[in-house]
């Protein structure tokens, strides 16, 4: 059985997404998977149609099960699909990484999680001492939770790889390598080294920067990059609000088409090295494993960062430049008449203006249309559009000052 962990800090970074997601795809290919989710969160449960309040049993009871009393299966694990099932996790699950929460007072507290998927593993009837190699599954893909504690301890106790989500955005790829040496770090402290690969997640590929970001993280990551990544699309979203993985939903889709490329090319691509360690590897006594510990950034990897910045001044520099040219040709008297009214009349859409934006909608005069948004409560009557004969549509303006708005046309 091969077991992977996907750890990220950063919230967004589709994290549960690639969980549900490449396990649905291993399971249509027929490999038997389970899927544990060890974030309290519980978004492997919501994203896959579980009923929270359904729940009787969680992967936290699990893992305060001491070693010689039975797991109960039935009311542990669920089963998703053919070949696919999972183990949920609820909030309390927080709870037992605190102090007399039931985790840190075991003296095998870093090994619980993988006693359970031992335990889970192991055919019906299967006598003590049953090898992996009997198990009933062929993947276990671990959703970890977004902080450093002992669960994600357990998790790469239990993993033999560790997959970090990354979005191709400025930001998160300056992370990233935050991200490489947290687990580089953790792994240590297992006496173990880290077997990580970084997967490009929310892929624009019609952008330029997300281009030219993801050409960075390959660079800097080299092999430990994976080359298929998983590009933003709506269906993913859908999906998860369906209860179904995206190879089920919309096989024909983008994130299905990357899913299934991903799996084919871990499938392809075993793990060099295993992050997974026995009682022996860690030095000291197990009470090290719950002290603060403090996780070095950049690194090797700060040539990353730096080429990252100049890529995103870069742009700003070009879409400054692109206002200035746009704002002298508003200018020139010759071009009056031919440009801006007539372009956004035909299209429809946003423009600066100088009470703050401007909201174009192309409809017939008699169409009744507004504007709803952060900026006016979401309020379907107090930002009306009129029509404007002079370019054939309605328009408004609105007093929005730099930042990031939400609306909506009604």
């Amino acid at each position: 059985m091969r077991t992977l962990a996907i750890i990220n800090q950063k919230g967004g970074c589709g994290k549960t997404t690639t969980a549900i997601n490449l396990a649905g795809v291993l399971a249509r290919r027929g490999l038997p998977t389970l899927l544990i989710d060890l974030d309290p969160q519980s978004h492997c449960a919501a994203g896959l149609a579980v009923p929270e309040n359904r729940i009787e049993h969680h992967i936290g009871d699990a893992l305060l099960t001491p070693p010689d009393q039975p797991l109960d299966r039935s009311r542990l694990v669920w089963r998703i699909s053919r070949h696919f099932d999972l183990v949920p996790s609820l909030m309390r699950l927080a709870g037992i990484e605190a102090s007399r929460g039931g985790l840190a007072e075991a003296e095998d507290r870093d090994r619980r999680l993988l006693d359970v998927i031992r335990r889970l593993s192991l055919p019906d009837a299967a006598p003590p001492g049953v090898p992996i190699a009997a198990s009933r599954y062929a993947w276990c893909i671990i959703d970890c939770p977004p902080s450093i504690g002992l669960l994600t301890f357990n998790a790469l106790r239990a993993a033999d790889e560790v997959i970090i989500p990354v979005e191709t955005g400025f930001f998160a790829l300056k992370g990233a390598a935050k991200q490489a040496n947290t687990v580089r770090t953790l792994a240590k402290r297992l006496g173990r080294e880290a077997s990580f690969r970084v997967l490009p997640t929310m892929h624009d590929a019609g952008s330029a920067l997300a281009r030219a970001l993801l050409d960075e993280m390959t660079r800097a990551f080299g092999a430990r990059c994976i080359p298929t990544p998983i590009r933003a699309d709506v269906r993913l979203r859908e999906a998860v609000s369906v209860g179904q993985p995206v190879v089920e939903y919309a096989p024909d889709s983008h994130g299905a088409e990357d899913y299934r490329a991903l799996a084919e090319w871990l499938l392809s691509n075993p793990p060099a090295q295993s992050v997974a360690a026995t009682a022996s590897d860690i030095e000291g006594p197990p009470t090290q494993l719950t002290e603060p510990m403090a996780v070095a950034g950049g690194g090797a990897l700060d040539p990353v960062l730096n080429r990252a910045a100049e890529l995103a001044a870069r742009l700003r520099r070009l879409q400054h430049a692109g206002e200035l040219y746009q704002a002298r040709l508003a200018a020139d008297p010759s071009l009056q008449g031919h440009l801006g009214d007539h372009d956004a009349g035909r299209h429809g859409g946003l423009a600066p203006h100088s009470q703050g934006c401007r909201f174009v909608y192309p409809a017939p005069p008699d169409a009744q249309v507004a504007v709803a948004g952060d900026f006016n409560g979401w309020s379907t009557t107090e930002t009306p559009l009129r029509y404007n004969a002079a370019i054939h549509a309605h328009e408004a303006e609105a007093p929005l000052g730099p930042g990031r708005w939400r609306y909506r046309l009604v």
